[in-house]
């Protein structure tokens, strides 16, 4: 958790009203995710979803823009405000002034009041991250000298795959440096099918072979840098005990809720609970190497919002696997809030086969943000769902001019 920011409020309180600021909210980047150092004046809710995918670039909201929104509406906001102050700390302010801009003396004291504010142990995070980014730089440095020590003719071929070591070489560098994700969208199978032609030469074994099981027509929305790192080392860790005969498998599965399931599974030893507890300790896994190969491949699965599932047993192979989300991929996005599972589940499939990009989230607070941060252009509320609160959603879809239907059967979409 992050540690608390010691200030006195007063003091605090009155810097802020000389300053015409009504709301501030300070922010962390740990592991690629925010976490909130403190907050203080007006609640307004949390910032944009492009500050929290990308917290290292400044963001203004004009007063036309507040508007827009409706936590910021409704807080009678007329200005807003994403600062980076370095060091991945950020803060998000908004004021009731129209055209108000922080200035540089300012900044100066938010950077000093939040630099106590860090989370505890922030020092070893950082050292962890230092080491996992440079297990994966030395990774792609090591496949491209490798390249050139056998480029004879330069072909097309061998310069195509040389450029891929080197752009996902600096992916994962403009990543670590960023301190931040940089979710996009793009299709998964070439990336898959370039990450396996590295993997194969990095391993630098003879007859070596990936079986690949992905749809040209899966599109991820994801951190392509993260999603590289951890296939890469997913490939290298099951290239290293597969046997000739079976190589390491790659697939690609839909799974609920307009997901993908993406697995690395070999056919090798397995491992123990104990072994599969060791492997993935920083620093420990790997006989002669770092240790850091399965402790990237944890942090790259977190910064892609993923839990990283390990299946294993002795004799009988280890399979990684991590959930990415579909892409929109254009599509216009409906919001649909429903707690019955079945009707959910229902209503979310016949959105989808109508062209709509779908998310279901768990409360109506989570619906607003989902509305406003997603753009969507329609909310689907189920009577009942959750009780009078949903008049909060019906009123925010409403400021937001945007359709909202309420229904209790699949009849009435």
């Amino acid at each position: 958790m992050a540690a608390p920011v010691h200030m006195d409020s007063a003091d605090l309180s009155a810097w802020m009203k000389a300053e015409g600021v009504a709301s501030l909210s300070g922010f962390v980047s740990r592991r690629g995710r925010l976490e909130r150092l403190g907050e203080w004046g007006t609640a307004v809710g949390e910032p944009p979803l492009g500050c929290q995918s990308s917290p290292h670039l400044p963001l203004v909201l004009s007063r036309v823009e507040c508007m827009r929104l409706a936590e910021l509406k409704a807080a009678g906001q007329q200005s807003a405000e994403w600062i980076p102050l370095g060091g991945g700390v950020a803060v998000w302010l908004t004021s009731f002034e129209s055209g108000f801009r922080l200035n540089q003396a300012g900044v100066l004291f938010l950077r000093l009041l939040l630099s106590e504010g860090r989370p505890a142990g922030s020092e070893a995070v950082a050292t962890s991250r230092a080491n996992t980014a440079a297990h994966d730089i030395r990774n792609q440095l090591s496949l491209a000298l490798l390249r050139l020590e056998r480029l004879e003719g330069c072909s097309d071929e061998s310069l195509r795959s040389l450029r891929g070591a080197h752009r996902a070489g600096r992916s994962m560098c403009n990543s670590f440096l960023e301190c931040g994700r940089a979710y996009d969208e793009f299709a998964l199978r070439p990336l898959l099918e370039e990450e396996i032609r590295s993997a194969i030469a990095s391993a630098a074994g003879s007859g070596l072979r990936v079986a690949l099981k992905c749809s040209s027509d899966f599109v991820a929305y994801a951190d392509e840098a993260a999603l590289r790192r951890f296939t890469q080392n997913a490939l290298l860790n099951a290239l290293s005990v597969s046997p000739l005969t079976a190589g390491p498998r790659v697939e690609v599965a839909p799974v609920a809720n307009g997901r993908f399931r993406l697995s690395v599974t070999d056919a090798g030893p397995g491992m123990s609970a104990r072994g599969v507890e060791r492997a993935y300790k920083s620093g420990a896994s790997g006989i002669g190497s770092t240790g850091f190969g399965t402790d990237s491949m944890s942090q790259a699965a977190s910064d892609l919002g993923s839990k990283l599932r390990v299946s294993t047993g002795q004799g009988s192979g280890t399979g990684v696997s991590i959930v990415l989300q579909s892409a929109r991929d254009g599509k216009p996005v409906a919001v649909v809030l429903d707690r019955d599972p079945l009707r959910r589940s229902a209503a979310l499939q016949r959105l989808r086969e109508e062209g709509w990009w779908c998310t279901a989230p768990a409360s109506v607070e989570a619906a607003i943000g989902a509305m406003e941060r997603l753009g969507a252009t329609q909310v689907l509320v189920a009577r009942g769902s959750s009780g009078s609160s949903t008049a909060e959603l019906i009123e925010a879809s409403g400021d937001l001019d945007i359709p909202c239907r309420e229904y209790s059967s699949l009849a009435e979409l």
